[in-house]
C-alpha cells in the first residue's frame, strides 16, 4: 500500500463540510465517549416485540445500529417506513428472506427481465475483467 494513511468520510459528513473529496486536510482524532444510537419510537417497539430482535440490537455495534435507525428516519411515505421497520426487525433477529416467505411479505415477484435474457449467461475467465 505504501502512502500515508487515508480515512474515509461519510458522504454526508464531506457535504456537511463542504468538501468534493480528495481533498488533503489536517485532522486531529479523539476517542469518543459511549456511543449509542436511539432507535425511532416505532421502531423501538417493534424490536421490544420480538424479544431475540432486541437482544441482537444491543449486540448491535454502533455504526449498524445507526445504519438501521438512519435507513427508517429517511424513508418518506409511511408503508416505506413500515416496510422498512419489518425488513430490519427480521434482519436483526436472524430470520431470513427466502423464496417461500417472500410473497407474504412483499407481494407477488415481478419479473425484472424476459425469461429469455435470465437463461443467458456468461462466462468470464479470472483476471480477465475489462474494468
Amino acid at each position: 500500500m505504501g502512502g500515508s494513511p487515508c480515512i474515509p468520510v461519510r458522504r454526508s459528513n464531506r457535504e456537511a463540510a463542504g468538501l468534493e473529496g480528495g481533498e488533503t486536510l489536517e485532522v486531529r482524532l479523539d476517542l469518543d465517549g459511549t456511543r449509542e444510537v436511539t432507535p425511532p419510537a416505532d421502531f423501538s417497539r417493534a424490536l421490544k416485540s420480538t424479544p431475540p430482535a432486541w437482544r441482537r440490537w444491543s449486540e448491535l455495534s454502533y455504526s449498524h445500529q445507526r445504519e438501521y435507525a438512519e435507513s427508517i428516519e429517511a424513508a418518506k411515505k409511511p408503508e416505506t417506513r413500515a416496510r422498512r421497520i419489518e425488513a430490519a426487525v427480521r434482519a436483526i433477529r436472524g430470520t431470513a428472506l427466502t423464496a417461500d416467505n417472500f410473497e407474504t411479505h412483499f407481494g407477488p415477484a415481478q419479473p425484472r427481465c424476459s425469461p429469455f435474457k435470465a437463461k443467458t449467461r456468461v462466462r468470464i475467465p479470472l483476471g480477465t475483467y475489462p474494468f
